[in-house]
């Protein structure tokens, strides 16, 4: 089959989608995967060719400010990108398409069934996290609160998605009627009937209203319920191994999200590592180690985490996934949108030794968060025994298959040019 995996967003959001390619790469399909220009590097270490479509997603989210946690503040700045991004996306992104069998988009490319529509390819949409469903269950994503009463839940999805209706989808009107296509009444008809749920059902219950809202607007859906894809561990180089292996060990690395106080953050880290007695790997800069803190660029989660004795993140949903697999206590440090959704999920199943808000992180609370992580062996118990629940799953093989069947149901109908 010919696929074309689309993911526009952060790292966190574009690797997932590289996983997924690579493992229908390895099953003869011909995959193209079309992200932001600046994880090229990224994908094409993976073997997965690579297609440039939109902006650079990494330095628009390092201008972000991270306290930016309302959902109408994060719809807003969704709007801007949006009205810069759709313009340069979908040409690209309708070339590409043409001759596809499947089309699978994520992150901040939730039109594919435009591109269905188009070029006659089957569709489908990956969902990181529950949040971006509306459901009684959980709040939306960017909102900080959580724990919310059913019906209050309801009422800011709806807000929410009404914003979505009124602002953001009128900017696919033009390139829709560009291409000869009706303009899109709300948000959900240009979203895929198919959707992937890309998280692990042990960490993150799915709720049993999504369909029943879907179906009300007229969507003939499918949830297909996968877990959360990570790549196959990698390895780490000697030099680090040395320092894991010389002593009690934590990580902290906030993955996409901007550290502005770079040094700030590694002063902190040190006091912190001190008054617990550890050692920590700090991502976020050039290699270099600085008293009880090794400082590095990038590091591979999978190779690096079963040998640490916390993991403090700041709770996306491939770095939450990636601690549980490894069987780590974990520290939750969530900055915005769907974060202080995971940081929640961790707490309620006994993961973590704390959850401290960015605004909130100091050397105090993260030195004491080290120690419980380390001496706490009943939260290191249930950490392990999350590991042996994820072990038995195969979210990447089961992806696979989802997509597999999509294609074997043929190419639709579709606009001609």
């Amino acid at each position: 089959m010919k696929i074309l995996v689309v993911a526009v967003g952060t790292r966190g959001d574009v690797q997932p989608m590289a996983v997924l390619a690579q493992a229908l790469l390895a099953r003869g399909h011909d995959v193209t995967l079309a992200a932001s220009p600046d994880q090229g590097q990224a994908v094409g270490a993976m073997g997965v060719p690579f297609l440039a479509c939109g902006r650079d997603v990494t330095a628009w989210v390092a201008g972000l400010n991270v306290s930016m946690t309302s959902l109408w503040a994060s719809l807003r700045e969704l709007r801007t990108h949006f009205e810069t991004d759709i313009k340069a996306q979908l040409p690209v992104l309708v070339d590409a398409a043409r001759g596809c069998d499947v089309v699978v988009g994520a992150a901040l490319t939730p039109w594919v069934e435009t591109l269905g529509e188009l070029t006659g390819a089957q569709t489908a949409y990956v969902y990181y996290a529950p949040g971006l469903l509306r459901s009684r269950r959980h709040t939306p994503i960017g909102i900080p609160v959580q724990g919310l009463p059913g019906p209050i839940n309801l009422l800011l999805h709806t807000l929410g998605l009404r914003f979505i209706d009124r602002v953001l989808v009128p900017l696919l009107t033009e390139p829709r009627a560009a291409f000869g296509l009706p303009p899109a009444s709300h948000f959900t008809g240009v979203v895929a009937d198919d959707s992937l749920l890309c998280w692990d059902e042990a960490l993150a219950d799915t709720p049993d209203d999504l369909v029943p809202w879907l179906r009300s607007h007229g969507h003939d859906s499918r949830l297909h319920q996968v877990g959360s894809l990570q790549p196959a561990p990698g390895f780490i180089d000697d030099d680090t191994a040395a320092f894991v292996a010389a002593g009690p060990t934590v990580y902290v690395g906030f993955g996409s999200m901007p550290q502005q106080h770079f040094e700030a953050l590694l002063t902190m880290v040190q006091q912190a590592a001190l008054a617990a007695g550890v050692q920590a790997v700090l991502l976020g800069g050039p290699r270099r180690h600085e008293g009880p803190v090794l400082v590095l660029p990038q590091v591979d989660h999978g190779a690096l985490f079963p040998r640490l004795v916390a993991v403090a993140h700041h709770g996306g949903a491939g770095t939450t996934a990636a601690a549980a697999r490894a069987g780590v206590p974990q520290i939750v440090v969530p900055h915005f949108v769907d974060q202080p959704f995971w940081a929640r999920c961790t707490q309620q199943r006994g993961l973590t030794a704390a959850v401290i808000h960015r605004q909130h992180l100091n050397a105090g609370r993260l030195g004491r968060a080290f120690i419980r992580a380390r001496d706490d062996m009943e939260l290191q118990k249930r950490a392990r025994a999350m590991q042996v629940t994820l072990a038995a799953t195969d979210p990447v093989g089961a992806a696979v298959d989802v997509v597999e069947a999509l294609g074997a149901r043929g190419r639709r109908g579709h606009l001609s040019r």
